[in-house]
Parts: structure tokens; sequence; C-alpha cells
């Protein structure tokens, strides 16, 4: 069997795929063995700009960071100093202001009467008045982790300090310093030391005896071979006399390279697996597709078939059921005179009435076939329709001693013309005795499936094979010596009016017509 177009080009497309993979990993190979060292050494470049970035980023964050504390307590000591001049502070009030304010303590001292006011005692260790004397300012307490700020005797006679808790400011400071920042390089995967030495230490380890004047240590780059292996070591200054010495792992060249064969080979089985999975779905959507598409014209040219079969079925019908009257006719005149006639001619008429009979009978089923299908759509119950379609055939067939296993798990109520629903049962069951003539059962089931009801009816007669199977709904088409074979065609035909379906199929040597019908809710 021939592969289907996109299945080809699907396969095309993956193999063109893997195959430009396997040429960007050769040449990826090629490009790390290359310029490996280059990129180490500008990798270990920017380690170390970054390192003195981030000194630089220290020294200016502290500053800032007591700038911001000054401004913050210079402005809560000029307010203190405001509202004890309109009014002294309490004990009990400043502490209040400095819990409010968020300060760690407050001290007002003053110089007229000599008194000194505190928010808390003893929040400062240093002397006040001591301070108010040497001091000026913003101050570290380094010890109290606390920040002073001193706003010295004025004309008021008034000294203010204000105090803050510095754990906050010196913990970030601490995260932000140089000795901090060379900490974390020195933990980084592929970094083997950051260390800063002096000028002439960092000469000393360079040529062994130390610094010339003209010694530059602007950006000394160089790969050493060390007892651990190759290093890419990067001399970078951070301050006039200060010089940053950090050296990266050389060694990944072979570990990238066994990392790009091994992502090769990820790529490759993954790659497999998605194309063999997209192919076959793409297999199977247009081998769908097709299917649905032949299915299509199939049906198209059935209802054409059905159409044009339809319109020369009502034609012939009319036109042979006018002669057919006439004849009708005349056999029930001659039938009425039958006194004189011989036994042999009475016979004689009684089969061609039989025959008319049979011959009207293939005549009304065509017409029946050519007409339209309306469909009066009402709320109707298919239970009480289906018993009264078995009772009609059971009279017809004469088959009333015919076994029927009748099973409904509901009513099924559905939209739908009771007529037609009557008529398509009856033909179903009609088919079911006819198929056994000498007795058997006939099986009835009705459940409801969501917005759907389903009806199999199944006997065990005469089974059809697979190919009538695939034509039992075809007009004319019957596997009986006697019938028009329009019977399951009109059922199909009735069906489909009601917007569902019907199928035939063999299972365990019971023939069965399965029968699905919309309940019309919501609609």
């Amino acid at each position: 069997m021939e592969l289907p177009n996109l299945w080809k080009a699907n396969l095309c497309a993956f193999s063109a795929i893997f195959l430009v993979a396997v040429s960007v990993a050769l040449w990826q190979t090629h490009y790390v063995n290359k310029i490996f060292l280059q990129e180490a050494q500008d990798h270990a470049r920017l380690a170390a700009q970054i390192a003195r970035i981030n000194a630089d980023n220290a020294v200016t964050a502290k500053r800032t960071s007591q700038q911001i504390v000054a401004t913050f307590l210079k402005s809560q000591a000029r307010f203190i100093r405001y509202l004890q001049n309109v009014e002294p502070f309490t004990p009990e009030e400043i502490w209040a202001f400095a819990k409010e304010s968020g300060l760690s303590g407050v001290s007002i001292v003053d110089g007229n009467n000599g008194t000194i006011t505190e928010s808390r005692e003893g929040w400062i260790s240093e002397p006040v008045k001591g301070l108010c004397d040497e001091k000026r300012g913003l101050i570290l307490l380094a010890d109290e982790k606390l920040f002073v700020f001193v706003s010295p005797w004025q004309k008021d006679r008034l000294c203010i300090l204000t105090g803050i808790d510095a754990s906050n400011i010196l913990e970030i400071q601490r995260k932000i310093s140089l000795e901090n920042t060379l900490r974390q390089i020195a933990r980084l995967s592929g970094v083997k030391y950051a260390r800063v030495f002096s000028k002439e230490e960092a000469c000393r380890l360079k040529n062994g005896w130390g610094c010339p004047e003209n010694c530059d240590h602007k950006k000394s780059t160089r790969l050493l071979n060390t007892m651990q292996g190759p290093v890419v070591q990067v001399e970078f200054p951070i301050s006039k006399d200060k010089i940053l010495v950090l050296g990266m792992d050389a060694s990944t060249l072979e570990e990238k390279q066994r990392n790009i064969w091994a992502l090769l080979i990820i790529f490759s089985v993954l790659l497999f697996v998605a194309g063999g999975a997209v192919t076959w779905l793409l297999y199977k959507h247009q081998k769908n597709y097709v299917q649905r598409l032949n299915e299509y014209e199939k049906r198209l040219l059935m209802e054409k078939h059905e159409a044009s079969l339809g319109r020369s079925a009502a034609t012939i019908a009319h036109e042979i059921r006018n002669p057919l009257n006439a004849v009708s006719m005349g056999v029930q005149r001659l039938l009425l005179e039958r006194k004189s006639l011989s036994e042999s001619n009475r016979e004689m008429l009684v089969l061609m009435k039989r025959e008319l009979e049979r011959t009207e009978a293939i005549v009304s089923g065509l017409l029946e076939y050519a007409r339209p299908s309306r469909v009066e759509k009402r709320e109707v119950s298919l239970k009480p329709i289906i018993r009264e379609a078995l009772v009609s055939a059971q009279e017809r067939k004469n088959a009333k001693n015919m076994a029927v296993n009748m099973k409904t798990k509901d009513e099924g109520r559905i939209l739908g013309d009771a007529k037609l629903l009557r008529q398509l049962f009856e033909n179903l069951f009609v088919n079911c005795f006819e198929a056994q003539p000498n007795g058997g059962e006939v099986g009835i089931e009705l459940e409801r499936r969501g917005d759907k009801v389903k009806i199999l009816v199944s006997n065990r007669g005469k089974l059809p094979s697979e190919d009538e199977l695939k034509k039992l709904f075809e007009p004319y088409f019957t596997t009986k010596t006697k019938g028009t074979g329009l019977g399951l065609a009109i059922c199909q035909k009735i069906v489909r009016a009601h917007g569902g379906n019907i199928r035939a199929q063999v299972q365990d040597d019971t023939f069965i017509m399965e029968i699905t019908l919309p309940t019309g809710e919501g609609k």
C-alpha cells in the first residue's frame, strides 16, 4: 500500500531535522574547541567587573544609607527641638514620641537648668553631655548597633540626641560588602578562587619579587595549568592599591562536549518519538478524512440515486396503477360470475387476484419510498408505539405465538412522528418474523443515553453475510425469495428524517438492528 503524501512529507521533514541536528552538533563541537579559552576569559573578566561594581555599590550604599538615616534623625531632632521650645516634654511624652516615630531613644539636654530628659534611661551607653560637647552629626555605636544623631547646642541652650536601631542597615552593608561578594563569587560553579591582594603581593605572585613602578595591573588575564587543572586567572584593580585575583575553572571543555552529544541523543530520541507519533496521527487523520470523504461522496451519490429513483418510481407507479386498477376490476367482475366458469378458470382468477394484490403492494411501496418524508414532530413515547407496532406485525404475519423478550429501561420520550415511527418498527418486526418462519424469539431493548434513545431489535433467524450487511439498506435489495427490497430502505429514510442513525450487525449468531434517535430536548 502506498503511503499517504502527509506521511511521506512528515518523514522527510523529521529526517531533515535530524540531519540538521547532527550537523549543528558537529559544528558546535568544533566551535567550542576553538573559542572556549576566549569565552572563559570573557566570563572571568565579567565576574571581576561585577566584583568591582559591587564594591563600588557597597561604598555608595553605605554612604547613602547613612545620609538617609542622618536626614531622618536630624528631622526628628529638629521637630523635638521645636516642640520642646513650645512646651517641655515629660519623660512619658518623650517615650511615647520615640515609640510612635520608630526611634530607639531620645535624649534632651537642657543647658539652661542642667536637666536631661530621656525616653528610656540607659538607651545609650555613652555619656549624653559628653556627646553633646564633643560630637555633632551622625555617629555609629558599633557595639550597640545604634545610629545616633547629635544636634548640638544652639541659642536655645538645647542639645538633642536621637537614635535608631542600626542592625538591619549593618546587615545590608555586610551583605553587599566586597568581602561577602568575594565569598559568593568563590561559591559559584566554575570558580576556583576569588581573592584580594595588595599591589605588592599581586606583583610578587606574578613575578616573584615585587612591583616595579610601572607594573600594569589594569586587566591581566592568563591561562594557568595547575595541579587542579587548567585555570583562567584574571587580575583586576579595584582601587589604587588593591588587586582582585579571580580564578575560573577551565576544565569544562570536555564536559561541554559530552553535554552537546548527550543533548543530541536526547533530542534524537524525542525527535523520533514525536516524529513517529505525529506521523501516525497524520496518517490516521488522513485515513479518517479520506474515509469521511468517501462516505460523504457515497451518501451524496446515494441521495442523487434515490432522488432519481424516486422520481422514476413515482412515474412508473402512477403509470402502472391505472391499468392495474382496470385489470383488477375486470378480475373482480369475473369472480362475481364464477358460477358459469369452470373450476380451473376460477382457480386462475383467484391466482390473478392474489398476484394483482401483490403487485399493488409493490406499487404502493414504490410510491411510499418515492414520497418525501414529512415528519410532524410531537412529544411521543416509544414504548407504547413499539408495543402497537409489535401487535400489528404479529397480526400481519400470524405470529402471535412468536416469543418476544422486551426490556425497557425508559419510556423513550422523544420528539417524533408517531405514525412514521410505528411504520418503522412494524417493518422491523415483520422482517424478524419472516426470518424465523418456524418460530423463534424477537429481542427488544429500549434505553436512554444522554440526549439520545437507543433501540435494539434482534432475532436468531437467517443471518446475512458481510457483503449483504453492507447492502441491506439499499433500495430493492432483499435476501428473501419474496419481497420488494424497500422495507429497510424506507426504515432508514424514516430514521434519517428524525435525525437518527440505523445500522445492522451480527453478534454471537444474532442479527441486531440498532436504532439511535435524538430526544430533541433543548431544541
